[in-house]
């Protein structure tokens, strides 16, 4: 603390209220944490973990989906708050690399392709940031139901 007055800067006497008091109190929060396009996230206290690209998340459902990608690592999970994780939309939207057809998941077990134009894309509400490449162990993992026409 510096004794300071807008109008006085010495010769302060006793007699005078020249101290000002200012409390901030800092920390590093989730909220600041910079998390990038291919970061794993995962929500405190919960074993679920979310890949993140363009504000969506994306469960990796199994132990094994995550191994299969040789790039990804287990300690390289970043543990959030339940807000963080919120802050991402959910994306359940898969295609295999290389192959033209989207296909959206279901409780991570099955994968359903989207057999629609791009216009019914559009206008059922999904994004096309959402989607994401999976690689033959992801794709091969999950059975495959009937195809989705709206």
């Amino acid at each position: 603390v510096i004794p300071a007055s807008h109008t006085k800067l010495t010769d302060f006497d006793r007699g005078e209220n020249y101290f000002r008091t200012l409390s901030i109190k800092a920390s590093l929060s989730d909220s600041v944490q910079n998390i990038q396009d291919g970061d794993l996230i995962r929500e405190r206290g919960t074993a679920e973990v979310y890949v993140v690209k363009n504000k969506t998340r994306r469960w990796i459902p199994s132990p094994e989906i995550f191994n299969g990608y040789g790039h990804l690592r287990w300690e390289d999970v970043i543990e959030v708050d339940s807000n963080i994780l919120n802050s991402y939309t959910e994306s359940r939207l898969i295609r295999f690399a290389g192959d033209y057809r989207v296909y959206e998941t279901e409780a991570g077990t099955t994968k359903r392709w989207l057999n629609i134009t791009p216009a019914q894309f559009n206008m059922s509400g999904r994004s096309w940031d959402a989607i994401y490449e999976v690689n033959r162990n992801e794709f091969n993992f999950y059975l495959t139901g009937t195809a989705l026409t709206t």
